[in-house]
């Protein structure tokens, strides 16, 4: 036998023998590998469920939690005499203050909607009491954006109702809105301030007469002067302007139509101005001549006897003066 080739061959069975069993060791490596692979998918889906229900617990809890408080820190009425009252009404019910205590606590936008969409129409009818019937909409929405407010504000833990804590809010929002935006032209503090108390007296005198009362009952009553009263009444003209579009009547005329009127001698700037070129240059006594006849509408034979010259004359001067005015006016 070849030494040689023995040694070949037993160094070729080692490799092979070391490759299959590093082959083996790598089988066993991936198997494992598979094996860790899905018990880490499977501690996954474990710990999400787990998220999720520590999740749905921990909300349980809170939404108990804020029932709780809800439920403690709920005002109540005292007393019949309370009861019998007109502000009884400013006691919400146990759902919608469990919405306030939620929505104080951690500002949740459900409670927010449920809340807002609770109190909007009361607030929109304080905010048509005090407007017109052409400021409406703007009032409503600003009436709304006060109501957010006071939600955002209102500490329910204080056990007071939020009813008289939102009328006081929005009034307020409406009546600087009124005093800094309801005005076309805006009138004095001392007429701001005045205003709702004519109007209030007013309303409570056509009651009382049966008949729309005057300027001087409305100052007896308030003891002020009748001009401040008067002037009341022209600055609520300017609160609101009319509209140029607005129909008079139903043949479709608008107040654009009958506001105002043309100018007749708008039309007639663009031929005055041409005429005063072309007599530019002309001799004082034509443009005089000119003057008496065409302006101050004097006849031919009066300018005749002023001037102290025949009728003839006059006519002749005149037909001169024109076709000169015409050349001028053919050459441009």
């Amino acid at each position: 036998m070849n030494p040689a080739s023995d040694a070949t061959s037993l160094k070729v069975g080692a490799l092979g023998a070391s490759f299959t069993d590093s082959r083996r060791r790598a089988e066993r490596l991936l198997s494992q590998a598979a094996a860790s692979s899905e018990r880490l998918a499977q501690l996954r889906d474990s710990v999400a469920t787990s998220l999720r229900s520590a999740k749905s617990q921990l909300a349980t809890m809170l939404d108990r939690y804020d029932r709780a408080i809800a439920e403690v820190s709920m005002p109540r009425p005292q007393g019949s005499q309370f009861i019998a009252s007109r502000r009884r009404t400013d006691v919400c019910d146990r759902t919608t203050w469990y919405f306030h205590v939620r929505y104080a606590r951690r500002h949740d936008q459900a409670a927010l909607e449920s809340l807002v969409s609770h109190y909007q129409d009361e607030v929109d009818r304080q905010a048509r009491r005090i407007g017109t019937r052409s400021s409406n909409d703007d009032l409503i929405q600003v009436a709304r954006e006060a109501l957010v407010v006071a939600l955002h504000r209102f500490d329910p833990l204080r056990r007071k109702p939020f009813t008289p804590f939102a009328r006081l809010t929005v009034d307020g929002t409406l009546r600087r809105y009124l005093r800094d935006q309801g005005y076309a032209i805006r009138p004095s503090r001392r007429i701001y301030e005045l205003t709702p108390r004519v109007r209030h007296t007013a309303e409570w005198l056509a009651q009382e007469l049966g008949r729309a009362p005057t300027a001087n009952e409305i100052a007896d009553v308030l003891a002020v002067d009748t001009d401040q009263v008067l002037e009341v009444i022209a600055s609520a003209q300017v609160r609101s302007p009319l509209s140029l579009d607005r129909p008079l009547g139903e043949d479709g005329q608008t107040l654009a139509d009958v506001a105002g009127q043309g100018d007749a001698n708008l039309s007639r700037t663009v031929d005055r101005q041409a005429l005063r070129q072309l007599m530019h240059g002309l001799p004082d006594d034509d443009r005089s001549l000119l003057n008496e006849y065409f302006i101050a509408g004097h006849t031919q034979q009066e300018i005749a006897d002023a001037r102290g010259v025949s009728q003839m004359h006059v006519s002749r001067s005149l037909a001169r003066i024109l076709r000169r005015l015409r050349a001028r006016a053919s050459a441009t």
